[in-house]
């Protein structure tokens, strides 16, 4: 062999073992360093102490909220510097506040709507509580009379209301691991982590965020020669309005470009109500569907953007069985995987139950006013787990969290980043969110009157919004007292129906008792052409028409039927409307008498013999808290509205047919009243009140029934020989044309002449 080719050969093998001996010289000592460096108690939650109350269990970590979203690639080692021993440490501070801090810390309502209390642990937030909304009525009316008489000038005295009462919205989540007993705490809106470079960093801890002034955070991620890289700032703005600016500023201390992904958590959904009689906890996102076209354009209440309680569970258990891609798509709300949803720009996310919003939007001074994408790329969740609260029956141990992350960013050196946020917190209130700011981000589509379930196809939201402005209407300006304005709606509405009800009660009445009289003859010829039915058919049919029956009025109650839509929208408007919330019956009449209970708000149970913590029904699975007096008195009601709405087809029935009748009409009494037993006394009274209206219609309709039965119309002559009103009028106009008709014959033959 020459020996240039052995030359060759040789150096192909040194060659490659010099450089690879050489390239791990270098690392191994930089490897050692970073395993020997003594981990800080900010490089992870799981560092900190079990058994303190602001730890966090890894598992409850935020797996794919702490990595860069799945349809990133991974940085480009030429763009970017690797950094080895990456770690949160305490920001210097001039001045260091207390470890919590109260946001309005008056709590003076003429200051701001809300009381913000925030924590150290990752920089977020334990309370959101409002300063003038309560839990209680009588702590909003003890409220509103010291308002109303406190001078401007006048310091705010905590002392004249009941501070304990006022309303929380959320709170920080308690979370108990599976495999452990300890309680950890999960405050609202925290920092969770940041990917600087491809390297995730937790943030997530109470020592490394310093507190320089109320709702003001700072923390430095330093890499392992403690080096500063990045400088992080969040900051909490209340002001006097029922939102909450989030300011979040990334400062690169290096002399290389920066790539992070910013992950924290999101709105969590809301607070269970033990006391809801119907659970409308659900998550919903603004959206805008054609930016280019319509750029103003945002709507919500997607079928595909919105989830309740029960889909987010589904969804979960789903995720726990599927491969990892399918369990990202699971658990991934934002961006949707439907294909009509992807090409959606992000507005606002929201958490929302029957009366409040938690909604996350952009800053109202960002270049963006209408696009969270610059701030956020996708929102994931997951669900606490929590020991169950024995005083609630069933009790809950679930409640859904979310995890906002935002889109890759680079900061030049020395440069920073701005991921500013809005947070709305407060009710579901026409009048603020149909106004400036939020009418352009149309967070009024938080608002929706629907029950929920089949009858949310049929409860259209602009008859519901029609039927409330009349009830506000009616309450501004004519009763001034809800009570009576549900009572004036209820006789609009039987107004407005009277017509249809009277003529569907009138033909369903003389359908019945023609049906009862012919029914001798029925049975002669079900008995004749016993194993005919079909000539049987024919035969009745030919007997109805020779008597004048009409077949169609047998659908008397159908226009009933029509009106469904209307029912259903004044239900949902009643029950979901926050203009009822804590308001009483009557000028707060029963009020009067030493503080009484008894609808005192129109939006819960009429609450007429309280009984304290009172008791679970295992049978019905509710519990009792109180008696109350409307649902017995409806049944009272509907028991004597059946008396006179059944018609008098008794005499045409099998006893089988009577008697199911009869079960029907008990169940109707009974079981009715029975699952309105916790419903909003509003609602109930609107029921009770309707059902009234209904009795007093029905006597009426029949006492004139009666009297067309003695005074019939006169009978005209005429080739036709009707039987019943209808068929009379039908006849009457036949008449007039062909008198029309013959006097028209006599001029033209005069003319003619």
């Amino acid at each position: 062999m020459p020996q240039s080719e052995t030359t060759q050969r040789v150096l192909r093998i040194v060659v490659p073992l010099f450089v690879g001996g050489l390239v791990l010289a270098i690392s191994l000592p930089s490897f050692f360093k970073q395993k020997q460096a003594a981990p800080t108690a900010a490089t992870s939650p799981a560092s900190q102490p079990a058994t303190s109350p602001d730890a966090l269990s890894p598992a409850s970590q935020p797996q794919l909220a702490t990595s860069a979203p799945a349809n990133e690639s991974p940085a480009s080692p030429t763009a970017v510097s690797a950094f080895t021993g990456l770690h949160a440490v305490a920001a210097a501070a001039p001045q260091t506040a207390p470890a919590s801090q109260t946001l309005n810390p008056n709590k003076d309502p003429r200051q701001s709507p809300l009381i913000v209390d925030t924590t150290h642990l990752g920089a977020g937030l334990t309370d959101i509580r409002f300063s003038d909304i309560w839990q209680t009525p009588e702590a909003r009316h003890k409220s509103a009379a010291y308002l109303k008489t406190l001078d401007p000038s006048v310091p705010f005295d905590i002392t004249k209301v009941d501070d304990a009462d006022r309303y929380t919205l959320e709170s920080a989540l308690s979370y108990t691991p599976a495999s452990s007993v300890a309680t950890y705490k999960l405050p609202l809106f925290a920092a969770t982590s940041i990917q600087i470079n491809g390297t995730s960093v937790s943030l997530f801890s109470d020592s490394i965020w310093t507190q320089s002034a109320p709702g003001t955070f700072t923390a430095t991620v330093v890499d392992g020669d403690n080096h500063p890289v990045l400088e992080i700032r969040r900051e909490f703005i209340v002001s006097n309005s029922f939102d909450i600016a989030l300011n979040q500023k990334f400062t690169n201390r290096t002399d290389a470009p920066l790539e992070i992904v910013w992950s924290q958590y999101g709105p969590p959904e809301l607070n269970y109500d033990p006391n809801a009689y119907i659970d409308k906890r659900r998550i919903d996102i603004g959206y805008r569907p054609e930016p280019a076209n319509y750029p103003d354009l945002v709507l919500s209440n997607n079928s595909a953007l919105s989830y309740d309680h029960a889909h987010l569970l589904k969804r979960r258990k789903n995720a726990q069985s599927a491969s990892p891609s399918e369990r990202q798509q699971e658990i991934t709300l934002w961006p949707g995987s439907a294909a009509d949803v992807k090409n959606f720009d992000f507005t606002w996310f929201a958490a929302i139950d029957r009366y409040f919003g938690l909604a996350v939007h952009p800053a109202f001074n960002s270049a963006t006013p209408l696009s969270l994408a610059p701030q956020i790329q996708s929102v994931q969740f997951d669900f606490t787990e929590f020991p169950a609260d024995p005083q609630l029956k069933p009790p809950p141990t679930t409640q859904a969290i979310t995890y906002l992350v935002s889109p890759k960013i680079t900061i030049a050196p020395a440069n920073s980043a701005d991921i500013n946020l809005g947070i709305y917190a407060g009710p579901l209130r026409r009048d603020i969110l149909t106004a400036e700011p939020y009418s352009k981000l149309a967070l009024s589509e938080m608002i929706v009157y629907s029950m929920g379930s089949m009858c949310s196809f049929c409860t259209f939201q602009w008859l519901a919004h029609l039927l409330l402005w009349y009830l506000s209407f009616l309450h501004s300006y004519i009763t001034f007292d809800w009570a009576l304005a549900i009572i004036g709606l209820v006789i609009t509405v039987r107004a407005i129906l009277h017509p249809l009800t009277k003529r569907s009660q009138i033909n369903m009445q003389r359908f019945g008792k023609k049906m009862g009289a012919l029914k001798p003859e029925i049975e002669k010829l079900q008995k004749k052409y016993a194993n005919e039915p079909q000539k049987i058919q024919q035969e009745q049919m030919r007997l109805m028409r020779e008597h004048g029956v009409n077949p169609l009025q047998m659908l008397g109650c159908l226009p009933l039927f029509l009106q469904t839509p209307i029912w259903i929208a004044l239900y949902a408007t009643l029950y979901l409307a926050f203009d009822l919330r804590h308001q009483p019956a009557f000028f707060g009449l029963f009020q009067l008498f030493n503080g009484w209970s008894f609808l005192s708000d129109l939006s819960s149970q009429d609450a007429f013999i309280p009984l304290g913590a009172g008791f679970y029904i295992p049978l019905i699975g509710t519990h009792i808290t109180s008696i109350n007096l409307l649902p017995i008195l409806m049944a009272v009601v509907f028991f004597i509205q059946q008396q006179y709405l059944t018609p008098p087809t008794a005499a045409t029935m099998t006893p089988e047919q009577q008697s199911q009748q009869k079960i029907m009409k008990w169940m109707m009494v009974f079981l009715f009243p029975l699952m309105m037993f916790k419903a909003p006394s509003g609602l109930t009274l609107y029921i009770m009140t309707s059902s009234i209206i209904g009795i007093l219609e029905s006597r009426y309709v029949r006492a004139h029934i009666a009297e067309l039965d003695k005074n019939p119309p006169p009978d005209r002559s005429s080739r036709f020989k009707p039987k019943d009103r209808q068929s009379h009028a039908y006849a009457s106009i036949l008449e007039r044309l062909e008198a029309k008709r013959r006097e028209a014959a006599e001029r033209s033959y005069k003319k003619r002449k």
